[in-house]
């Protein structure tokens, strides 16, 4: 025998599923994970070209690439001092316990960083006249050591 609901009025007044959106909620948050997931995944470069190769294929004159690297060595250099600058004020936020600014003031500087990253990342590549350099070699280059 089938159970009877006794709060059926109440149910239909207090449907608390579509009021928080629950639907939109666990379709953001697959695709949050769907993000992550991709993030993690390395996907292979769809050409396979020498330096040389992709400064002829985009017609850039030596000026062009002069003018291209120092602009990526200023961007880099602002982004770090951006991050640096946002840490040590989610520092100071942690000092002042203010815990959602310490948590906005950081991811903040963890954007910043990552986009230092890449800058410094394609300055490198300019600088040693070589594309598809790693992450290791990157580290030999910031810290001014040799292969």
């Amino acid at each position: 025998m089938a159970r009877k609901r006794r709060f059926g009025v109440f149910r239909s007044l207090f449907d608390f599923r579509p009021w928080m959106g629950a639907s939109n909620i666990s379709r953001n948050a697959r695709g949050i994970t769907d993000s992550f997931s991709d993030l993690k995944k390395a996907r292979d470069s769809t050409r396979a070209e020498t330096y040389e190769e992709a400064i002829a294929r985009m017609k850039l004159t030596e000026a062009d690439v002069l003018k291209r690297k120092r602009q990526c060595l200023r961007s880099a250099w602002i982004y770090f001092s951006l991050a640096l600058v946002l840490f040590l004020y989610g520092i100071y936020l942690l000092f002042q316990l203010v815990l959602t600014g310490v948590f906005m003031a950081w991811i903040l500087s963890a954007v910043a960083t990552v986009m230092m990253y890449r800058e410094s990342f394609w300055y490198m590549q300019m600088k040693k006249k070589k594309l598809g350099c790693t992450f290791k070699e990157w580290t030999q280059f910031i810290l001014r050591r040799s292969n």
